[in-house]
C-alpha cells in the first residue's frame, strides 16, 4: 500500500486482510485508489510488529501480539490513560 496510515482497532500485521470501498456508482473511477475509503489496520514487512509514529515524534515497534486494551489505550486520547513502555 501507499498509505501511511493505520487504525488502532486491532495489533500490527493482523490476520484479517483491510477492507477498501470502492465506489461503482456513476461518476466514479471503480479503480483501486489509494485514497478510496476503508479500513486500513496498521501492517509492516517486520516480522512480529510494525514501526508507529507517536504523537509525540518517536517511533516505536509496537508488537504484533501486544494487548488488545493496550493498544485502544495508544490510539485514544480523551481517557487520559497513563501506559509504560513496557506495556508495548
Amino acid at each position: 500500500m501507499g498509505q501511511g496510515l493505520g487504525n488502532t482497532l486491532l495489533a500490527p500485521n493482523p490476520p484479517f486482510p483491510n477492507c477498501e470501498i470502492v465506489s461503482t456508482s456513476p461518476g466514479g473511477s471503480g479503480q483501486d485508489d489509494f485514497d478510496a475509503a476503508g479500513m486500513y489496520g496498521m501492517s509492516s514487512f517486520h516480522a512480529g510488529g510494525g514501526n508507529v509514529a507517536m504523537c509525540d515524534g518517536s517511533v516505536r515497534f509496537l508488537k504484533s501480539t501486544t494487548n488488545m486494551q493496550t493498544v485502544w489505550k495508544l490510539g485514544s486520547r480523551d481517557q487520559h490513560e497513563i501506559l509504560s513502555s513496557g506495556e508495548y
